[in-house]
């Protein structure tokens, strides 16, 4: 095995590694993308940052140089594999960094944007279909339009995108994020 770190362990009569070394191992053949997405959703499912990290900068062999990528991109911000996506995309067509999840607060309101460049005013927004699951959908539009609404009131630059933009469309999303730095008075 390639820079196997653990010794694997015997799980109902099989041999298995922990979740850390399965994830670092398949994230050695995988591509970036998929290796975001991966090791992002390890994280949220109980796989600590620290630890992850360590194997991904000390790795060695074969995919050293792609975990040590990966490394870079890794968020345990990233709230699900739309948002991993999305950091993909914009390490792709290299957008300056931002912050992920951070509060904006008001007059007693507060919101939390996936995205957000604050220099800038500019959020970007990723509409997942996980808030629309089981939810009544006008009240789920209903609450997005008032929440951006709200954001725009206090000057704030909000660019949404969902699945099929991030995924198959990425150069009209480019063209909607370069739209909103120029705004800002940046020309990516």
């Amino acid at each position: 095995m390639h820079g196997l770190v653990s010794e694997p362990v015997e799980l109902a009569g099989l041999p298995v590694t922990s979740a850390l070394q399965t994830v670092v191992d398949c994230c050695r053949v995988l591509d970036l993308r998929h290796a975001v997405v991966l090791a992002d959703s390890s994280l949220r499912a109980g796989v600590l940052y620290p630890d992850l990290m360590a194997y991904l900068h000390q790795a060695t062999g074969h995919g050293s140089n792609r975990l040590h990528r990966l490394a870079e991109l890794v968020n345990p911000l990233s709230e699900s594999a739309g948002e991993s996506l999305v950091v993909c995309f914009l390490d792709e067509f290299g957008f300056p960094h931002c912050q992920q999840q951070v509060w904006v607060e008001s007059g007693g309101r507060r919101y939390r944007p996936d995205f957000m460049w604050p220099e800038y005013m500019i959020i970007l927004e990723f509409d997942g279909n996980i808030k629309y699951a089981g939810a009544n959908r006008e009240q789920v539009f209903g609450q997005q339009n008032e929440r951006e609404a709200w954001l725009r009131a206090r000057g704030y630059n909000v660019v949404r995108t969902n699945w099929h933009e991030v995924v198959y469309r990425p150069q009209l999303l480019a063209e909607k994020l370069k739209q909103a730095f120029a705004a800002a008075g940046v020309y990516l």
